[in-house]
C-alpha cells in the first residue's frame, strides 16, 4: 500500500515538473495535461520531457507561423492603401490643372 501511494507522490512532483517546463499557455491545457501523465506512467520522466519539448517546438512554429501570416496581412493592407492613395491625390491634382 505504501509503494502505491509513493508512487503516486513521486508521479505528482514529476508531474510538477514537467508542468512547469511548458510555457504558461500550455500549462492549463488538460489535453496536453494528459498526455503527460501518460507519459510519465509508461515511459517515465525522460519520455514525458521529451514529449513536452516535441510540443514546445510545435508551439513555437504555430507561434511564428501566426506572427508572419498577421505581418503579411497587414503589410498588404498597407500596400493597398499606399497604392489607393497616390492615384486619388493624382486625379485631385489633374483636375485643379483642368479647371
Amino acid at each position: 500500500m505504501t509503494n502505491k501511494l509513493n508512487t503516486l507522490d513521486d508521479l505528482g512532483m514529476a508531474f510538477q515538473r514537467c508542468t512547469n517546463l511548458l510555457p504558461d499557455k500550455l500549462q492549463d491545457n488538460s489535453h496536453i495535461q494528459k498526455n503527460i501523465l501518460v507519459f510519465l506512467k509508461f515511459g517515465g520522466e525522460k519520455f514525458a520531457r521529451q514529449y513536452i519539448e516535441t510540443t514546445k517546438m510545435h508551439f513555437r512554429e504555430k507561434a511564428i507561423k501566426d506572427t508572419s501570416e498577421t505581418q503579411t496581412s497587414s503589410a498588404h493592407q498597407a500596400e493597398e492603401i499606399h497604392i489607393s492613395e497616390p492615384d486619388s491625390l493624382e486625379s485631385d491634382s489633374l483636375e485643379l490643372l483642368t479647371e
